[in-house]
């Protein structure tokens, strides 16, 4: 990790001096957000997504995962940390709860040009497919259940699920579901609407199922 240099001229910033402005600008702009992600590798004990990088002299050059480096580099050695943030960085290691992680797996890019076009397929939006797709609330609820068994929107999800099983696929998809949580996530609605919960967590209908799906 010590020969891992955090980029001074980092999209995200443009431009700066040295390193230590670099990490500075992080921590001054995105301080919640510096803090929130020290804590979570903090509480994982290292890095799980690998940093891009490029040779940099007998080094290597940070192009992409400037903020995750960062924050281990200054948890291995809170004295790096801008003063505003050491006690902070001091505390988060002595209560590590695992042995810090030092040592990082990599992406390597051949040259600048090469990680440009890696770091532009992440970052400048879908591209018509060719760059990164980002989840929805269907993939994010989809991640939930399967990693923790919890969706943002559980009720929204039954009543998908309800459509389906009924012969509506096409239709369930059409459901926003952020606005149908909020329309019916009571019981009293639910209970308009001809729904229900089972001790089995599964939506159920009080009514026959054509009258419950002519409401839906």
């Amino acid at each position: 990790m010590d020969r891992l240099v955090i980029n001074s001229d980092n999209d995200r910033h443009g431009p700066t001096p040295s390193e230590a402005d670099a990490i500075n600008w992080l921590f001054l702009n995105k301080s919640g957000e510096m803090r929130n992600l020290a804590k979570n590798i903090a509480n994982a004990g290292q890095i799980f997504d690998s940093p891009l990088v490029v040779q940099h002299g007998e080094n290597y050059l940070v192009k992409d995962g400037n903020r995750r480096v960062t924050c281990l580099k200054l948890l291995a050695n809170p004295s790096q940390s801008p003063e505003k943030f050491r006690k902070f960085f001091e505390k988060l290691k002595a209560e590590l709860p695992f042995e810090l992680v030092t040592t990082l797996n990599c992406q390597f890019a051949s040259s600048d040009d090469v990680a440009d076009q890696i770091i532009g397929l992440r970052h400048n939006g879908t591209q018509g497919g060719i760059g990164q797709l980002n989840w929805g609330i269907r993939e994010k609820a989809n991640h939930a259940n399967r990693t923790n068994g919890k969706s943002d929107y559980s009720t929204a999800q039954m009543v998908e699920n309800f459509l389906i099983e009924n012969g509506y696929e096409d239709e369930s998809r059409l459901i926003s579901r952020s606005n149908l949580e909020k329309l019916i996530d009571t019981k009293a609605r639910k209970a308009r609407l001809g729904l229900f919960n089972g001790q089995d967590g599964i939506l159920k209908s009080a009514q026959t199922n054509d009258k419950t799906l002519a409401l839906i």
